[in-house]
């Protein structure tokens, strides 16, 4: 009854979390003064506050759940390959909060993000628990319905601000997202549910990755059809953000998708199932891409060239004329790589290497990066462009947490992916494989797309529950059948 009511539990969190958007007035101090954005005062939340707290009250019954069945049942911690690395983690996370200069943004995170170190134990505390639950068949069901749900939500939700409709001017939309002295400020649109375009890409090509799982290898059509409705609209959602991330996380991910196809026990069914499924991708792709030329150049533009008009290419160069030289010149505005990510990056780690031990602290970029440095236009398009965080979950480790903290995380990650694939590399892939194979691409996804964007609170609980998960059927001798539930 423990591991069913924590199977419950991971089922809610992993439904609930990341739709949980609502405005909430929050009192926050903040140790400098750098931005009004970032002023010491009342400021409003939408998207982290509600989901913060529902990943920490999961975490905290998750973990009081397995504590129970430790005492009452006599239940021993599995002796598995992420017990050190996670106990490793959460001494470097409890160090860094007490070297950490502001230690209550350290702690907590921002108002508007709530990336600091309570919710990293959180997801450490969920993946221990997952890790130590003995799943029932159901529970697969379970997790589908619930990744339906939001695919679907969002979905929808991403084709109505495409087509230009505006969503905050509903009433009803104003009543969910925000309590009545705070309807009538909220402004702009609500393009998702994880509010931001590139938290949005980096899941949703994750998500296409679980569920491809199942269109390739489900036996069972019905089974497999919804499987491949849930991917196509998860690509379509990777299309509908306008950021590269997604798209070239799914490329770099293709290999997976190809070795899952030969290890598969009916090949011939699976490549009809995976040719049907690109088919449906390119339809959308060129459908989508027909109503806004954005999505080329956000998806396929990044890799191939665009095509070069033939009068421009033959057209007689003209000479410049140079504008008069000013005493003071500023740089001119525009990207470095990666939408200015590789100077983000380079300033990250320049800071990173002065404090290299335990870091500065979860969620304090925002007070050591240089955000009056002179250059910044040149390389981020604007200079009143608020730094944050370091658009890489990688980097952010380093930067928050220290460099042992980013190589005992790479640690944990490779002994996954080692163990998981080692033991898929060995099987004939079949239905009965569906679950696992799903986990293992939607991790090896998720890792991909954390080189370009930050782990924030709903994409990262959805991570280490599933990391867990996939961790406790890796130490199952017989993994259930979900084809076999009726």
């Amino acid at each position: 009854p423990v591991d069913s009511i924590s199977q419950v539990i991971f089922i809610f969190l992993l439904l609930m979390v990341p739709l949980a958007v609502r405005a909430k007035v929050l009192d926050f101090t903040a140790p400098r003064i750098i931005n009004p954005v970032l002023d010491t005062g009342l400021q409003v939340g939408l998207f982290a506050y509600y989901k913060w707290i529902l990943v920490i009250i999961g975490a905290i019954i998750a973990v009081g759940l397995l504590l129970y069945k430790m005492g009452a049942e006599k239940y021993r911690l599995r002796p598995f390959y992420l017990n050190a690395p996670l106990l490793l983690l959460v001494l470097l996370i409890l160090a860094s909060v007490m070297a950490a200069e502001y230690k209550s943004v350290a702690l907590f995170g921002l108002y508007n993000q709530r990336d600091g170190a309570l919710l990293l134990l959180a997801y450490l505390g969920l993946c221990l628990a997952a890790a130590n639950t003995v799943y029932k068949p159901w529970f697969k069901r379970g997790v589908d319905m619930a990744l339906l749900v939001f695919i679907a939500i969002n979905t929808i939700i991403m084709l109505l601000d495409f087509t230009g409709h505006k969503l905050l001017q509903a009433d009803i939309i104003r009543v969910i997202l925000a309590p009545g002295g705070l309807r009538n400020q909220l402004a702009g649109n609500i393009g998702n549910t994880l509010g931001n375009v590139n938290y949005i890409s980096g899941l949703a090509a994750a998500l296409f990755a679980y569920f491809a799982a199942g269109a390739l290898l489900h036996e069972n059509i019905k089974k497999q059809l919804m499987a491949a409705t849930a991917a196509l609209a998860a690509f379509i959602m990777v299309l509908l953000s306008f950021s590269s991330s997604g798209f070239v996380t799914l490329v770099i991910l293709a290999p997976l998708f190809l070795m899952v196809l030969w290890r598969s026990g009916n090949r011939r069914r699976g490549l009809i199932a995976g040719g049907g499924l690109l088919t449906g991708c390119l339809l959308v792709f060129v459908l989508l891409n027909s109503f806004n030329p954005n999505i080329y150049r956000e998806t396929v533009g990044i890799i191939l060239p665009q095509a070069t008009n033939i009068q421009e290419m033959s057209a007689p160069p003209t000479e410049a004329v140079a504008p008069p030289a000013s005493q003071f010149q500023l740089p001119r505005p525009g990207w470095s790589p990666g939408t200015g990510r590789t100077y983000i990056w380079s300033e990250t780690l320049d800071l990173t290497m002065m404090r290299p031990w335990l870091g500065y602290g979860c969620g304090t970029l925002a007070y050591y990066f240089p955000q009056d440095d002179i250059n910044k236009a040149a390389n981020l398009k604007d200079y009143n462009r608020l730094i944050t965080k370091p658009h890489s979950m990688y980097m952010g480790f380093a930067f928050g947490l220290g460099i042992p903290a980013l190589l005992t995380l790479l640690t944990l990650l490779g002994l996954h992916f080692c163990k998981t694939g080692r033991r898929l590399w060995t099987m004939r892939l079949g239905a009965q494989h569906t679950l696992m194979v799903s986990l293992f691409l939607f991790f090896c996804a998720f890792v991909i797309q954390a080189l370009f964007n930050d782990p924030v609170a709903d994409a990262g609980a959805m991570f280490w529950i599933l990391l867990g998960a996939a961790a406790a059927l890796n130490q199952e001798e017989v993994q259930p059948s979900p084809d076999a539930i009726i």
